[in-house]
């Protein structure tokens, strides 16, 4: 037997048995108004949050918001301001001159104001990175509190890529000075509908 089997065959025989994972906690909090919470954060963040009750009155909303945006792309199928296809782009480096990206989000955390962002949303990953503004629309029912309520929430049934997007993009350097908009997204707009 050689050497390498030797040590194989050693570590099978061996191997513990599994031990149950432990219970995580939640740390819900049910006596925070979510909403309340949640624009108190995106106010801080510096994103603005929009309630719409009517789908139908979405595209108008945000036309309002964004009147002089022109290539915009969507992940809505039909979506009437679209005027960049995503499915059609091959090459990520052609979304370069992209104004507005109006995206379905899965859910927001109120804790934070992070929406997350599977691939599938995203279509190009870079969608979320290489525009100037950002609008997400996330169904009001689906707000949770924290991270560790997000993690229950997630679908990570197969390896892909995501991302927990809140506000637009920002750094601040040693002098203290705060730039938004410095490598992403200049504004960002959360639409909560329903």
């Amino acid at each position: 037997m050689s050497s390498r089997k030797a040590i194989l065959k050693a570590i099978k025989k061996n191997k513990p048995e599994l031990s149950p994972l432990p219970e995580m906690q939640t740390f819900r909090n049910d006596t925070v108004d979510k909403l309340a919470y949640l624009k108190e954060v995106f106010k801080i963040i510096g994103g603005v949050v929009e309630e719409i009750t009517d789908t139908e009155a979405l595209p108008e909303a945000i036309k309002k918001a964004y009147p002089d945006k022109e290539n915009i792309c969507s992940n809505i199928p039909g979506f009437p301001l679209t005027t960049v296809d995503l499915s059609a782009i091959e090459d990520p480096h052609d979304l370069k001159d992209v104004d507005l990206v109006v995206f379905n989000g899965k859910f927001v955390v109120a804790e934070n104001g992070a929406v997350w962002l599977s691939e599938r949303e995203l279509i190009h990953r870079a969608a979320g990175f290489i525009t100037q503004h950002m609008a997400l629309i996330v169904n009001r029912n689906d707000m949770v509190w924290n991270m560790h309520e997000a993690y229950q929430k997630m679908q990570l049934d197969r390896p892909g890529y995501g991302v927990f997007v809140s506000g637009p993009s920002k750094t601040a350097d040693i002098e203290q000075s705060l730039v938004i908009g410095a490598h992403g997204a200049r504004s960002m707009t959360l639409y909560l509908v329903g």
